[in-house]
């Protein structure tokens, strides 16, 4: 019942100067309304990003190398236990005429199987077949990004694409996907391996990207690959292997450093509210000498002085705590809801904001309430 007579004397104490505790609050509400809105894009731009990722060729290893590889090196790495099957990555940078204009352009050699082992959604017309390879057919699967930038809302099935020396016929479109998007500024297209490799007037391969039985053994086969075919080098490394499994835990730990760092930004936000919070019950105690005496005077001890104070503290804080809170969570949605990602918000953020708003309460306002119990009623009666 003494608890909450004092959250009642505090909440009127504090109701006497609304613009004064508002303003007190202002740090508290800033830095944990900064830490719940970019977490919560962050976590749901993380989510995004790697269950994309994660169903994008999860079990692919990419194998580059800075001379063309031999047959006998693209057979070693085909007979490597695990290993499924192989492709060359075979890639031509190029132009394209978009309207009065030339575009980069960055066209990528496909086998029939790359539409299974990525996930590519073809929405109207049909992917790559085994027939355009073997006769080196020149047509392509575009995305429905390029498709409106090329033939705005025409169909684009089977028209042709003006490149700088060769036309393409489209086939089929694609729906945008994190493999399909731009490459350095360039739109991406897919077509045959064999065309882009008569396109480019070359059959040497640079690089290879390497099936496996299942994602659980990229690690292992990666490792042995890589002994395998850089144990001849004398000093230099001359294979490169990489894989989504890389790039997922890569993005993991960005993903991480960023919470991080975000995180020390609004501790610095809710430390400088915290002194600001300090400072208002420092003067708070001073106002309210002779209030302490008088309470003092009629049996208060000590331990309700300090408590009453405290209690201020947190209720200023917690406050401060809960608008931030609700005032980030607001701000993130109408964020992610233009962004189109998830929205992800957990039970953690909401203790997580609750604790900190607490602990600050706490800690800085318990010098402030040990102050105002160690005034006497003599010391609060004499002052002015």
């Amino acid at each position: 019942m003494r608890l909450f007579k004092y959250i009642g004397l505090s909440i009127e104490n504090l109701g006497v100067n609304r613009l004064r505790s508002l303003l007190t609050m202002l740090g508290i509400i800033i830095g944990i309304a900064n830490l719940t809105l970019v977490l919560s894009v962050l976590q749901g731009e993380r989510k995004m990003i790697l269950g994309e990722m994660s169903g994008l060729g999860a079990n692919v290893i990419n194998i580059y190398s800075m001379y063309p590889m031999s047959e006998m090196e693209q057979f070693l790495i085909k007979k490597t236990p695990g290993v499924v099957d192989v492709f060359p990555d075979v890639y031509l940078s190029t132009q394209i005429k978009l309207g009065n204009d030339m575009k980069d352009v960055y066209i990528q050699g496909v086998s029939s199987d790359f539409e299974r082992i990525f996930k590519i959604e073809v929405t109207r017309g049909r992917f790559i077949r085994m027939s355009d390879l073997a006769k080196k057919k020149k047509v392509c699967v575009i995305t429905e990004t390029l498709a409106k930038e090329l033939f705005k809302e025409r169909s684009c099935l089977g028209r042709d694409i003006i490149l700088e020396n060769e036309r393409l016929k489209v086939v089929g479109l694609a729906k945008d996907k994190m493999i399909l998007s731009k490459i350095m500024g360039s739109f991406l297209m897919l077509a045959p391996i064999s065309a882009v490799q008569r396109m480019s007037q070359t059959e040497e391969i640079m690089g290879l990207n390497v099936i496996l039985k299942d994602s659980k053994s990229v690690k292992q086969v990666s490792e042995k690959l890589d002994k395998l075919l850089n144990k001849e080098s004398l000093g230099e490394k001359r294979f490169w292997i990489s894989s989504m499994q890389e790039m997922i835990e890569s993005t993991k730990k960005v993903t991480g450093i960023i919470a991080l760092i975000v995180g020390a930004i609004s501790g610095i936000s809710l430390l400088i509210g915290g002194i600001g919070i300090m400072n208002i019950m420092l003067v708070s105690v001073r106002e309210r000498t002779r209030e302490i005496g008088i309470r003092k005077a009629f049996g208060a001890t000590n331990r309700d002085i300090t408590t009453q104070f405290l209690i201020e503290s947190c209720f200023l804080t917690v406050l401060g705590g809960i608008i931030g809170l609700v005032s980030g969570l607001l701000i993130a949605n109408i964020i992610v809801y233009f962004l189109k990602i998830p929205f992800i918000i957990g039970i953690e953020y909401l203790i997580f904001g609750f604790l900190v708003s607490s602990i600050v309460g706490i800690f800085f306002g318990l010098y402030p309430a040990r102050l105002a119990s160690k005034i006497t009623p003599i010391e609060a009666l004499r002052y002015e």
